[in-house]
Parts: C-alpha cells; structure tokens; sequence
C-alpha cells in the first residue's frame, strides 16, 4: 500500500512535469489573460466606484465621508476583489481545457463561475470564523486578563509569550485547513459538485491520502517558493534603481518625475502579472493532477 502510494506521488510529478512542458505556452498565453482579466475587472471597480464616491463627497479625503459612504467604499471594495477572484477562477478551467484539450472562452467562463464562487468565498469565510474565532477569543481574554491582574512588566512578558504561541497556534490550524479544504475548489469548478458536497469531498480525500498529501503540499510549496526568487531580486533591484534614478532626476527636473513614475507603475504591472502568470500555472496544474490522482486511489 505504501509503495503505491509512492508510485501516486512519482506519477503525479512525472505527469505535472510532461504536462507544463508540453503545454507551457499554451498554458502561460491562457492564464496571462485571465490574470490581465483580473487585474482589469478590479481595477474598473475601484476607479469608477471609488470615483463615484469620492466625487460625492467633493475631494478625495476620507475625512469628508460620512458613515454611509465609509460603508459603501467598503462594498466596492469588496465586491471588486471578490470579482477579481472570479476571474482568477478561470484558470482552473484554462488547466482542465488544456488537459482535456477543450476551448475555455473567459467572458462565459467568468459568468459561470460567478455563483460557484460566491458560495465558496461564503462557506470559506464561515470556516475561518468557527474555526480560527474560538482561538481569537481565547487570546483576547488571556492577554486582557493578564493586563488587569499583573505588574507591568509581567503583563509583558506573558504578553509577548502569548502572542508567539498565539501565532504558532493561527499558523498551524491555517496548514491544516488548507490542507484538507485545499481541493474543494477543483471539485466546485471542474467537477460540477454541490458547496457543501465539494469541501466535504476534498476533506475526504486528503483524510485517505494524508501523508501523501502533506509531502505532496509542502514540495509544490518549496518549488513555488523558488520560482518567487528571481521576481522577488528583479523587484528589488528594480526598485532600488528607481530610486536612484528619481533622486537624480529629481534634482535636475522634477517634471520629469511624473514619466518616470508612469514607467515605474507599469513595469510593476507587467512584473507583477508575469509574477502570477508563472506560479498559477505551476500550482494549479500540479494540484488538478494529484487531484485527480488522489480521486482514483
């Protein structure tokens, strides 16, 4: 049984392997649009409905709002990102047409997506709530506790102890919900199951494949943190260059600043979708793989 379970773990990284080799650039075109889809819908959101809002309020000075409009700049914010992740949903689609070789049209996709995704984000937040509120509370009612009853410099001390256990705590029950509900999206969006039927069946299959799971996880989440490496020393760089550019400039013409920035912002876009484009293709293939792997065992 173990040995099987090995061979499930070597297929799975053989098959992600020839997959994203042989469909790297159909995968990466797909899934770029998709993240420009993204990027595009949010930022429609925000500059229209925080437009609208702060040109009711005359000025753009959150000072100026009342309570009423506080809240509805919230509800754009929200509605915004959330449609953002509708979109970024596609690519869960884009790797399953490219595996099942099948069109994947955005704007039918987006829409198909946009109920699917509503319930996950509802049954995602009330899992968060039940399971990471009890220890919130916990920690609010220790640490309040101890600032009442103890010296200054105990209160501290025990404080700053709890705050690192607290923390430990969140980071640990974080692993292990995600990596029991990690599949439900998969079983949402491709395989056209039920909310409830979707994390109840991800659960199931992580619960078979325990180990196998963790090793599977913790590997894909190593090699995406070594392909964030070069993004992260080409930001760096980039950044310090601006830097020195725009203390260089800047003394010389300060006009010339306003090109420059334009520049900046649009080299951080690029960057930044090139970024995502890459580690979606990665993680996503791999785990529509070991998921459909871990199905059959």
């Amino acid at each position: 049984m173990v040995q099987i379970k090995n061979k499930l773990l070597e297929k799975t990284a053989k098959e992600s392997f020839e997959f994203i080799r042989g469909s790297y650039r159909e995968l990466l075109t797909n899934i770029f649009r998709v993240e420009v889809l993204s990027l595009v819908v949010i930022l429609i959101t925000l500059i229209l409905g925080g437009g609208i809002i702060f040109a009711l309020v005359g000025g753009f000075s959150i000072a100026n709002m009342g309570i009423p409009l506080i809240l509805a700049l919230i509800g754009i914010l929200i509605i915004g990102f959330f449609m953002a992740a509708v979109a970024h949903s596609i690519a869960y689609n884009v790797v399953d047409g490219i595996f099942k070789r099948k069109e994947t049209p955005l704007l039918d996709t987006f829409s198909e997506n946009m109920m699917p995704m509503l319930k996950y984000v509802i049954v995602s937040t009330i899992i968060c709530i039940v399971t990471f509120g009890p220890f919130i509370l916990a920690y609010l009612a220790f640490t309040g506790a101890i600032s009442l009853g103890t010296s200054q410099t105990t209160g501290l001390i025990a404080t700053s102890l709890a705050e690192i256990i607290f923390r430990l705590v969140i980071a640990v029950v974080a692993a292990v919900v995600y990596l029991f509900t990690q599949f439900a999206i998969f079983e949402l969006l491709i395989g056209k199951r039920g909310i409830i039927e979707s994390f109840g069946n991800s659960f199931s299959i992580v619960k078979k494949n325990p180990i196998e799971t963790i090793v599977f996880s913790f590997v894909l989440w190593t090699v995406e943190t070594a392909v964030q490496v070069p993004f992260i020393i080409v930001g760096v760089g980039g950044a310090v260059l601006l830097l020195f550019v725009m203390g260089f400039i800047g003394t010389i013409s300060p006009i010339m600043m306003i090109p420059l920035v334009l520049i900046a912002l649009i080299a951080i876009l690029i960057l930044y979708l090139l970024y995502v484009t890459v580690t979606t293709a990665l993680v996503f293939s791999a785990q529509y793989i070991y998921w459909n792997k871990i199905r059959e065992v």
